[in-house]
C-alpha cells in the first residue's frame, strides 16, 4: 500500500515549483486575481484545495496538478 501525501510535503513541493519558476506570492497573486496573502494561505493548506484551483496554479507554474504530489527535481524543468 502507498503511504498518504502529507499536507507538508504537497506544500513544500507548491514552494518549491513556484520558486523554481521565478515567481514570487505577488506574481501569482495577480494571475490568479487573488492577494499575495491569500496565494501563501493556500499554498501552506494546499489539501484544502479544489481541483480546479490546482489546476489554475499548475497552468500558472507550467507544470502538473501531479507534480504538487509526487517527489520531483523541479530545477528540471526551469
Amino acid at each position: 500500500m502507498r503511504d498518504m501525501v502529507k499536507a507538508e510535503d504537497v506544500t513544500n513541493r507548491m514552494r518549491a515549483i513556484r520558486v523554481s519558476r521565478g515567481l514570487t506570492l505577488e506574481d501569482v497573486g495577480k494571475k490568479m486575481g487573488k492577494t499575495h496573502s491569500a496565494v501563501s494561505l493556500q499554498e501552506r493548506n494546499p489539501l484544502r484545495l479544489s481541483v480546479a484551483t490546482l489546476m489554475k496554479y499548475a497552468d500558472i507554474y507550467g507544470c502538473e496538478v501531479a507534480d504538487f504530489f509526487v517527489p520531483y527535481d523541479y530545477t528540471e524543468r526551469v
